[in-house]
């Protein structure tokens, strides 16, 4: 399968245009488990993951303490509610541990505040019935042949995709609704 993400502007990035996330597929390949700040002292000789380190500190830094108590919340939610593997992925892309995590009927989504009501422009992340996940914009309508943004074989590739679609200017987080974005 080609990788690859839709994005609403018409254009198509593969994998191979990612930068960071796939420097980030490529350090959690065949371990979906991993966390990015569990990897060993070694890899961090290497400037791209000085850079990733680094940029993962800053971001870390203004993280609301609501975003962080909601991402423990769904980190210990059972597989019957959620897909582990997702939650742990996404937690462990520092973009979206950035941004308020919220469970729906076992699909990962995102808001870029923290209260009711949420930002609706994030897309979210689903497990397919055929074990892939899918990164879908809930606020497009069918028609718009925007409204799914990628399918990936793995939760991490998702994850991927997803951070692929999102604005460089998003994130973290604010306190307050999306009326006060």
């Amino acid at each position: 399968m080609v990788l690859g993400v839709n994005r609403p502007d018409g254009h198509s990035k593969t994998l191979d245009g990612l930068g960071d996330e796939r420097e980030e597929i490529a350090w959690n390949s065949g371990n979906e488990e991993a966390d990015i700040n569990d990897q060993p002292d070694i890899m961090e000789l290497n400037p791209g993951h000085l850079r990733l380190k680094r940029e993962q500190a800053e971001i870390s830094a203004s993280i609301p303490g609501s975003v962080v108590r909601e991402w423990q919340s769904v980190l210990s939610e059972s597989s019957s509610v959620i897909d582990p593997r997702l939650s742990r992925a996404a937690h462990a892309h520092p973009r979206l541990r950035s941004l308020f995590p919220l469970i729906s009927h076992g699909s990962l989504q995102f808001s870029r505040c923290t209260r009711y009501p949420w930002s609706r422009d994030v897309p979210s992340l689903f497990r397919r019935s055929d074990g892939s996940f899918s990164v879908i914009r809930l606020w497009e309508t069918g028609g718009s042949g925007l409204r799914e943004a990628g399918v990936a074989d793995t939760a991490s590739e998702a994850v991927a995709l997803l951070s692929a679609t999102l604005p460089e200017d998003w994130g973290p987080a604010i306190e307050g609704t999306a009326d006060d974005l």
